[in-house]
Formats: structure tokens, C-alpha cells, sequence
């Protein structure tokens, strides 16, 4: 069929406005994710627009990411640029007929396997062109046909080859949002989250429930953050749409730390009350204790594998290091926080000797059964000598009398 005639007949039917005239480049065809990427995914080390020779036909097709982002023309750099023009993006008609061709010809694992092409997929594209409206900064290119490359523009009658077509060289969109999501991760569950449970876990010692308002404070802050950066994610990323994936298995437990992370202050609200002065613990409050730790010591155990994955999916390998150097660093203040929780507790204790008072009266008969030596006044009061090991005594009041002896 004459393809003037097929673009009368779009142009009738068709709503939005765009040249009838037939028209044809040749150049690459990039898919949408590697271009808002920057890097390659299948080659991070490497710009996108300066090296689409080297991007693979695996890349292009295989990757649900990649393949569902849609995809772009690449025509040749301008004198005096080293990237390739963004030039058109194509429609879903020219989506579809870039993924059958490029399976036709290149070798991949959804290939049809009579191509050796392996990188660098270059087509001839004929359509009309559509006036670029709304957010897109690039005019679309409606396709009729997508050759391969063994084809020329000047061999294919009634179309009219663009010697200039548009050219944008601004790439890497993704690049500045995954930035930010990983820094609100990081600042969370590498930081504050973690900062929480040693507080809680480390100082109890001190007095006014200081352990109880800073681990409640710090943890409803890191959860904020972290949640932030999840919001981040879901609006900007696809990382679920690919299986078998690092940025699938980042995805998947992502979701499964931050699940952990807001069932906390859930499970925290509806926690049995602690017994009163005399009685024991209920067998409910046992179950929560054993429920609210160990939930939140696994979150913190899969935010380390979950964040080392994250680092590991960003475009650029210097990005990727620097990332990682900052992660390892948030390890020097939770140390710096447990090593002063221990001196502190020392000093407070030594410090408010009343506080840690061995009972002043003594049951003489248990210490005669420890085989202890013990010194008893005439009033039958404890003096200043208690043996170490006596087992009723706990850790502080141990030190204290250490400190005494």
C-alpha cells in the first residue's frame, strides 16, 4: 500500500496534529530507561547517549524494564557533541515492531534465534511525525515501518529523509531521584532506626523513661524518612516489573523491611501492660516482647542487604562507591553510641551511690549457705563487705561494691 495513503488516512482518523508527509531516518533505537538512567544498565560504566553502540539487544528486549519504558531514535551527534541526538520517540505501533525485529535479528534470551546481532541496534524508520505536546519535550514519530539496518532511506520510494531532525543531549532523569531515595534510606535504617533499638537496648539505666522517649522519638522520625523514600520509589521506579533482577530482589525486600518497620509502632500501641510492683510477667506480655524485638532486630538485618543492593543499582559506579563509603560510616556513631552508653552507666551509677544500695538487712542464713565470708555489727546490719559472687545481686550493685571494698 502507498504509505501516503496510509498517512491520509491516520491524519483523518487521527486527533492530534502531525505531518502527513512520510517521513525517514535511520539511527539507534535506545529504550526510555536507559536514556532517564544516564549509564547503560547492562554496561553502567558508560554514558548512554555517547555509547548506544554498545548497548545489548539482551538490554533492549529482555528486560521487562527496559522493553515496557517505550523507546526513543538516535540520530548522529552534532559536529562538536559526542552524543547521539534524541531525535523522536516512538509510538506504541513502533514500540511493538522495534521488540519483533530486534528479536528477528539480534541474539537474545526471548530472540527467535536466526540473528547473531549481540549490541548496537540501528533501523531505518519511516511514519509521520507528531507535534510534540504536553510534558514531552520530543515529538513523536508515528510509525508505518522499522527496517533493519541492511536498508537505506534512500532506497524506499515516497518518503522524505530529515537531514536535521531534532536533537536533545540531556539525559540521566532517573538519576537525582534515586540519589534522594537512597540518601532517605540510608539516613533511616542506616541511622536513626538502628540508633533507636541501641537506645532502647543500652539505656535503661538512666532515669525519666530517657531510654523509652528517644527510641519512640528517633524510630517515629527514621519511619517518616524511610516512608518518604518508599513513596519516592513507587512513583519512579519499575523495579518490580523485572524478575530475576537485582532491582527486583532490592524491591522485594524493601517491602519486607518496611512492613516490618511500620508493624512496630502498631504491635507497640497494643502492647500488654507491663505487671505491677510484686507479680510476675503475663505470658502475653512475654510473647509481645519476643514478637516486637525479634521483628525489629530482622528488619535491621534486611535493611543492611536491602541498602547494599540499592547501592549496587545506581547508574554511575563512582555514585555507587560514595554511597557505599557513607553506609559503612553511619557504623562509627551507633558504635560511639553503645561504647558511651557503658561509660555512662558506670558514671551514673558511681555517681548516685543511693540508687544502688545493696538491702541494708541481710538474711544470715543465705549467705552461710554460698559459703560466704560475711561481717555482721553488733545491730545485726550488712557492713560494707559483700562477696562478688553473691547471686542476688546484680550487675550494678556488684560494681558498687567492687568500688567500696
Amino acid at each position: 500500500m502507498n504509505l501516503k495513503l496510509i498517512a491520509t488516512v491516520i491524519s483523518v482518523f487521527g486527533s492530534e496534529i502531525f505531518s502527513q508527509e512520510v517521513v525517514c531516518l535511520e539511527g539507534f533505537i535506545m529504550d526510555q530507561y536507559c536514556i532517564d538512567r544516564g549509564t547503560l544498565l547492562d554496561n553502567p560504566s558508560l554514558n548512554t547517549l555517547q555509547n548506544p553502540a554498545s548497548h545489548t539487544i539482551h538490554c533492549l528486549v529482555d528486560i521487562s524494564s527496559c522493553c515496557n519504558s517505550g523507546y526513543e531514535l538516535l540520530t548522529t551527534p552534532r559536529e562538536g557533541s559526542n552524543k547521539f541526538c534524541r531525535s523522536y520517540q516512538l509510538d506504541d505501533t513502533g514500540n511493538k515492531q522495534t521488540v519483533a525485529l530486534a528479536r528477528s535479528v539480534g541474539s537474545c534470551s526471548t530472540c527467535d534465534g536466526s540473528g547473531m546481532k549481540e549490541s548496537g541496534f540501528r533501523a531505518v524508520v519511516t511514519g509521520t511525525v507528531t507535534v510534540a505536546t504536553g510534558s514531552s519535550d520530543l515529538p513523536t514519530l508515528r510509525v508505518l515501518q522499522i527496517l533493519d539496518e541492511s536498508k537505506s532511506c534512500s532506497m524506499l520510494p515516497d518518503v522524505v529523509e530529515i537531514t536535521e531532525p531534532p536533537c536533545i543531549t540531556t539525559s540521566g532523569r532517573l538519576q537525582p531521584i534515586m540519589h534522594l531515595h537512597g540518601a532517605l534510606m540510608i539516613l533511616s535504617w542506616g541511622c536513626l532506626l538502628p540508633a533507636g533499638v541501641i537506645t532502647a537496648r543500652q539505656y535503661k539505666h538512666r532515669p525519666n523513661a530517657f531510654w523509652f522517649k528517644y527510641h519512640r522519638a528517633m524510630q517515629i522520625t527514621g519511619l517518616a524518612i524511610a516512608l518518604t523514600g518508599v513513596v519516592i520509589a513507587i512513583f519512579n521506579f519499575t523495579a518490580l516489573s523485572s524478575p530475576s533482577t537485582n532491582a527486583f530482589v532490592h524491591g522485594i525486600f524493601g517491602i519486607i523491611t518496611m512492613s516490618l518497620g511500620l508493624l512496630q509502632p502498631i504491635n507497640a500501641f497494643f502492647r500488654p501492660h507491663l505487671p505491677k510492683e510484686g507479680e510476675k510477667k503475663s505470658f502475653s506480655r512475654k510473647v509481645w516482647g519476643i514478637i516486637h524485638k525479634g521483628s525489629g532486630y530482622i528488619a535491621l538485618i534486611l535493611a543492611v542487604i536491602t541498602i547494599v543492593l540499592g547501592t549496587r543499582l545506581l547508574p554511575e559506579p563512582a555514585n555507587q562507591t560514595v554511597f557505599q563509603v557513607v553506609y559503612v560510616a553511619m557504623i562509627v556513631p551507633l558504635i560511639c553510641l553503645v561504647l558511651y552508653s557503658r561509660k555512662d552507666k558506670k558514671k551514673i551509677m558511681f555517681s548516685e551511690p543511693d540508687n544502688h544500695k545493696v538491702s541494708e538487712k541481710v538474711d544470715e542464713k543465705v549467705y552461710q549457705e554460698e559459703e560466704s565470708e560475711i561481717h555482721v555489727s553488733e545491730e545485726g546490719e550488712l557492713e560494707t563487705y559483700v562477696p562478688t559472687e553473691y547471686p542476688l545481686l546484680n550487675q550494678n550493685d556488684q560494681l558498687l561494691q567492687a568500688k567500696y571494698k
